[in-house]
């Protein structure tokens, strides 16, 4: 088989299988050849009978069925379009399967996620990550899981991931799921910089608990030692997500991009709660929030309150998006619609500008204002 279909099918990230390829070519028991893998000539026909069957016993497929399949592990957008809000699809469905379910066994995770295997975390793995929102335990019967109570935002956190959960439901079990002894929970002391999978979302998302919205510069004071490009790039994978949002294109030249969460988000009022919550339970993030943005340089701060996100100017007078025609809103209206029908989901104002519709973009800030007042009706009729 190709390389490129083995990095697929494998449930490890890329280097690691590329390692054990690299380990067993060096060892005679595969070949790589261009691009093509596949066993070295004097590889004894019973050691390819052995790996069938360890291969049957763990994936559940007997010879005749097994095919490659893609391992819902990797860090891939699923089809149904969940956002990866704790960076990956994995972490997203395995805490679900836990609000709703849990407590569980490992092995009953994996049946209601789809997958065939859940590992205990450790250093290069974590499938619920490594914010210790879950507790785990060893049994006879093997990993017992649930999430911690004892979590400093364990309810607001299981009301997100529980609204989630109908926005994009698990598969029901067939039959009652084994229930596991309760872990015994001692003191929460878990990573707070990694709720949301890694410090530098989280950091963003804290920044937007404090104020209610956040932008590139102040991210980049707020999470100290963490390079620009890097949170550049966060940002813009929260945006892509449909977790945040902005109002403004992104173009050269001073320009203040403010994003918030993105009205569209599923469970915005849940994931709204959770930040919330989190700067009050640590006033570390408030704290340093509200003074990187006192810091910042005062043309930013000017432009700032003549926008009216901060107080201490004049806003500009924003058009009422009822002053415009009715006939412009419903025009664009239609020409947003067959796009969403195209894409098969909602569009905020990033997905418009990856897909280059600037001019779409444009006309409904030209009809309504604002792309967030567009937003806005949209939620409000139900669309």
């Amino acid at each position: 088989m190709t390389k490129t279909a083995l990095l697929e099918a494998a449930d490890q990230r890329p280097p690691a299988v590329e390692s054990a390829i690299a380990r067993l070519v060096a060892d005679g028991v595969l070949v790589e050849e261009a691009y093509d893998i596949r066993y070295a000539g004097d590889v004894p026909p019973e050691y390819l009978d052995l790996v069938r069957k360890v291969d049957s016993v763990l994936t559940g497929d007997t010879a005749d069925e097994h095919v490659a399949k893609r391992r819902k592990m990797a860090f891939e957008r699923a089809d149904d379009g969940a956002p990866r809000l704790f960076e990956s699809d994995a972490r997203l469905r395995n805490l679900m399967a836990l609000a709703i379910h849990g407590p569980l066994y490992a092995a009953d995770i994996a049946i209601i996620v789809g997958s065939k295997k859940t590992r205990p975390e450790d250093r290069n793995y974590a499938p619920f990550g490594r914010g210790g929102v879950v507790a785990t335990c060893e049994t006879s019967v093997g990993l017992a899981a649930c999430l911690d109570p004892n979590h400093p935002v364990a309810l607001e956190f299981r009301a997100l991931l529980i609204a989630l959960e109908k926005i994009y439901p698990l598969p029901r079990p067939e039959n009652e799921l084994p229930l596991p002894p309760v872990p015994v929970f001692g003191p929460w002391n878990g990573d707070k910089t990694a709720l949301f999978g890694f410090p530098i979302p989280t950091g963003i998302l804290f920044t937007i608990g404090t104020l209610g919205w956040t932008f590139e510069s102040l991210c980049v004071t707020a999470l100290v030692g963490r390079y620009r490009e890097n949170v550049k790039k966060v940002l813009r994978n929260l945006e892509d997500e449909g977790i945040l949002a902005s109002d403004r294109p992104r173009r050269p030249g001073f320009d203040v991009r403010v994003v918030r969460l993105d009205e569209t988000f599923p469970a915005k009022a849940e994931l709204e709660t959770v930040l919330r919550r989190c700067v009050v339970v640590w006033p570390e993030y408030a704290t340093l929030t509200h003074t990187s943005l006192a810091g910042m340089p005062a043309k930013t701060l000017v432009h700032l309150q003549n926008r009216g996100i901060i107080p201490g100017g004049k806003p500009k007078m924003k058009r009422s998006s009822t002053q415009f025609s009715p006939e412009r809103k419903a025009a664009v209206l239609i020409e947003y619609e067959a796009l969403v029908q195209q894409h098969g989901r909602p569009l905020n104002s990033s997905d418009l500008q990856k897909l280059g519709e600037t001019g779409l973009y444009a006309r409904i800030r030209a009809a309504f204002g604002a792309f967030a007042d567009f937003q806005k009706m949209l939620v409000e009729n139900g669309l």
